[in-house]
C-alpha cells in the first residue's frame, strides 16, 4: 500500500513538469513538487518512521509551544521501535545510542523527553529505579 502512494506521487510530480525542458529548473521542481506531494502522505506514517526519514507533514512542523515534533522525542521513539528499550536502559546508554546514530545530546538535555514518553498516556516506557553500588539511577525500558 506504501509503495502504491510513492508512485502515485512520483507520477504526479512527473506530470507536473513533462513540458518542461530538461535541465536544471526541471530536475528542481520535480524535485520540491514530489517533496510536497510526500509532506501530504505524511500522517499516514508513524511519528518515528517521519523523523527517520526526514518528512514533515506541513502546518504541524512545530507543536504551538514552538518545538519540533521531529526532535528529540522522536528519535526515542524510534529507540523504542528498534528494540532498543526491551532491556532496562540508563540515561547514559540512551545518550551513547543516540550519539551512534549521529544524534548528540547532553545527558541533562535528555531527562526530560525520556520522562514524558514514562508519563504520556500510550505509556511508550516504563521505569525502574536501580542500586548501583551505594547510587540509585532510573532504568528505562518498554516492559
Amino acid at each position: 500500500m506504501e509503495i502504491e502512494r510513492l508512485i502515485h506521487a512520483r507520477r504526479t510530480a512527473e506530470a507536473a513538469v513533462q513540458d518542461m525542458a530538461d535541465g536544471q529548473l526541471k530536475n528542481t521542481a520535480f524535485a520540491t513538487i514530489l517533496a510536497h506531494q510526500l509532506q501530504q502522505e505524511a500522517p499516514l506514517l508513524p511519528i518515528a518512521q517521519r523523523a527517520a526519514s526526514g518528512i514533515r507533514h506541513a502546518g504541524t512542523a512545530k507543536k504551538a509551544s514552538g518545538q519540533r515534533r521531529d526532535g528529540t522525542t522522536a528519535r526515542l521513539l524510534a529507540l523504542v521501535e528498534e528494540g532498543f528499550f526491551d532491556q532496562p536502559r540508563s540515561l547514559a546508554e540512551v545518550k551513547s545510542a543516540l550519539s551512534e546514530r549521529g544524534w548528540h545530546y547532553q545527558l541533562e538535555a535528555l531527562g526530560t523527553p525520556v520522562t514524558r514518553l514514562v508519563q504520556s498516556k500510550h505509556k511508550y516506557l516504563r521505569r525502574s529505579q536501580v542500586s548501583v553500588g551505594a547510587k540509585k539511577l532510573w532504568k528505562y525500558s518498554k516492559y
